[in-house]
């Protein structure tokens, strides 16, 4: 399996292009790792996490397209995870060349964004709405938390997330063969029944991807986490064997008013075992 960041940085990325604080003066002066745009990542260049609105940016900067996904796991609506946009630009019969077709797994709150977002060309999209089985340029599959998928290679549990006032915000278990990671972005502090329930649908990850959006600066907020949260939770996970002393550890969706450039978070990070996303960073197990 093979996990590709494109987007490490909460809303607005990081930089926030209408900022002069600090850290995103620094994040300026710095370049490199210390640019990150908004959240998504991709698996084994064909499944998708989040068709957010920095897509194109990635695509141009990372120097591939998106024709070739055939599934997007979406966490939840909110504007800096989710452009509707995509829709059209995608199975609109004007659009899109030469691309698969392609799943977007995504709840009802989000399917209605996708609506809204789409009005003057909903009619020339090549749609279908949970309609399993049917020839279409996109078909949108409706979920919601604890519901266990299964497309192509993948198996994927759907998880809730605490993520203030998003409605049924899911976090993701995604496995292909034997390996398996989890990804966490935009969550607080679960409930503590979570975890003892995901072990008991037979999960154990190789990778975990959680939300780092507050970094060193508080374990929780009511809609992200920091360092010590993200620490609480791997120990909640390790408790009923879902991580142990091999699992790879990454935060993403660093928020500019709590983390500076990646150089001094990362070591900070992995001083405490664990280490920080960077838009670009492929990782395989």
């Amino acid at each position: 399996m093979k996990l590709r960041f494109l987007g490490t940085g909460a809303s607005g990325g990081f930089p926030n292009p209408h900022c002069r604080c600090e850290n995103c003066v620094a994040a300026r002066e710095a370049g490199g790792k210390s640019i990150r745009m908004m959240c998504s990542a991709m698996i084994d260049d064909e499944l998708l996490i989040d068709f957010g609105p920095d897509l194109n940016g990635a695509c141009i900067r990372f120097g591939f397209d998106l024709a070739d996904i055939r599934w997007v796991l979406q966490t939840h609506d909110h504007g800096d995870h989710l452009l509707p946009l995509h829709a059209t630009i995608r199975a609109a019969s004007w659009a899109a060349q030469n691309a698969q077709p392609l799943t977007w797994y995504v709840n009802e709150v989000g399917l209605q964004a996708i609506r809204d977002g789409n009005r003057k060309s909903w009619e020339k999209i090549d749609l279908a709405i949970d309609e399993p089985g049917k020839d279409a340029a996109l078909n949108i599959v409706t979920i919601a938390p604890w519901q266990q998928l299964t497309f192509g290679e993948y198996e994927v549990l759907t998880i809730p997330s605490n993520h203030g006032s998003a409605k049924h915000p899911m976090l993701f278990a995604i496995r292909k063969g034997d390996r398996s990671l989890l990804y966490a972005s935009d969550t607080s502090e679960l409930p503590d029944e979570v975890w003892p329930c995901v072990a008991e649908y037979g999960w154990r990850f190789d990778i975990v991807v959680f939300d780092h959006n507050d970094g060193f600066q508080r374990a929780y907020s009511p809609t992200h986490s920091g360092s010590a949260g993200v620490l609480q939770e791997m120990e909640r996970m390790q408790a009923v064997g879902l991580v142990d002393e091999n699992t790879l550890l990454y935060g993403t969706h660093l928020g500019h008013h709590s983390n500076t450039i990646h150089e001094v978070e990362s070591a900070r990070a992995q001083a405490l075992g664990y280490d920080i996303a960077w838009d670009g960073l492929t990782i395989e197990v």
